[in-house]
């Protein structure tokens, strides 16, 4: 067996001679697949055909329900349209068939909730709209996306091709499954950040979706401009601290107090830093705890962003008040009690609180 088989780990075959002919058909089949994995809507066209979607329980709720058809090969056809040798074509579908397809969820399901507010003509609209949105968006989140994009990148290096950098809609599929997989991680090793009583986490997990919409809106808002400091109180696996970094030109600094969950942030980051689309240099993550002047200096920071879950671990917003600059955005889940004539109020962002603090404490 020749040694690049096997280190690769691929099949033995000898079509060696013709994936070297046929190198640049191949790649920009592979290349284009990648890209299509990552895409809720070619999934759903090609892969997630089987449809057993229905209203749940009244006209504004719909469950939507998609089953793998595994026996679908719709999902390779693009192989067979660049005229490549059959036998090469039945090779590379067996890779891929083995790498990608066994590896698929066999069933995805999420339920749409139409506000109550649309008005009941206007409904099926809205409804068609968020399915949409749903199927586009969260669907490859809930594929095993990075290690689909990782397999395809070995067959490119097998071949002998280079490998490009994955373009947006890759980075935030990839993005959505590296940080599914640090939340499910986190909450096995580290049981104390959830709260089995209430029933959610206390570690912040509205995972890429929610941190990418957190950014548009504060760029949308000239708050996150090249000069800005962004900082995430309570950071966790660093989510939105890498969305900054990767969706604005702002310097993101994430601040956690839990040795275990920043552990989990810095692997996050190394395999961010690893498919090429983090700067390094506008990104940093503190341990420690942020209410202790010797660890973060919060007079520092231009936007904050603090969630602070309804449990036992409550941070206190009226302190990060007193030690913010005059100027200063803060955006929350909940309001600070004793300063509130520190701040205004703004316009919320991404259905959070928003205030900027316009001066100090009396007497100071």
């Amino acid at each position: 067996m020749p040694a690049k088989q096997m280190e690769s780990g691929f099949l033995t075959d000898p079509i060696e001679n013709l994936l070297g002919v046929h190198r640049d058909l191949i790649a920009q089949a592979l290349l284009r697949l990648r890209r299509d994995l990552a895409d809720g809507t070619f999934l759903r066209q090609q892969l997630y055909t089987l449809d057993d979607s229905r209203f749940a329980g009244n006209t504004h709720h719909y469950w939507i329900r998609l089953g793998l058809d595994s026996a679908s090969q719709t999902w390779l056809q693009d192989l067979e349209s660049r005229k490549l040798p059959d036998r090469l074509v039945q090779w590379l579908k067996s890779q891929l068939n083995r790498k990608i397809l066994l590896r698929l969820p066999q069933e995805y399901s999420t339920l749409v909730k139409v506000p109550f507010s649309v008005e009941i003509d206007s409904v099926a609209d809205e409804r068609d709209e968020r399915i949409a949105w749903a199927i586009k968006h969260r669907l490859p989140a809930t594929t095993p996306y990075s290690i689909f994009h990782s397999e395809i990148n070995r067959l490119l290096k097998y071949i002998g091709h280079e490998i490009q950098p994955p373009n947006e809609s890759e980075f935030d599929s990839l993005f959505a499954h590296y940080g599914n997989n640090a939340i499910a991680k986190s909450r096995n090793r580290f049981p104390e950040v959830w709260d089995e009583l209430r029933g959610h986490y206390i570690l912040d997990s509205r995972g890429s979706l929610f941190a990418k919409s957190l950014v548009t809106e504060l760029k949308d808002r000239k708050l996150l401009l090249s000069s800005s400091k962004f900082v995430d109180i309570g950071s966790g696996i660093g989510t939105n601290v890498f969305a900054v970094n990767h969706y604005s030109k702002a310097h993101a600094t994430g601040i956690e107090k839990h040795p275990g969950i920043m552990r989990m942030s810095h692997v996050l980051k190394r395999r961010l830093l690893r498919v090429r689309r983090l700067d390094a240099t506008r990104l940093d993550f503190v341990l420690g705890d942020a209410f202790d002047s010797r660890a973060a200096n919060l007079g520092q920071y231009d936007v904050f962003y603090v969630y602070s879950p309804i449990g036992k671990w409550v941070i206190d917003i009226d302190m990060i008040v007193d030690r913010a600059k005059v100027g200063s955005v803060m955006v929350l889940n909940r309001l600070p009690i004793r300063n509130r004539d520190m701040i205004e109020p703004l316009n919320n962002v991404a259905g959070l609180y928003a205030f900027r603090k316009v001066r100090e404490k009396a007497g100071d």
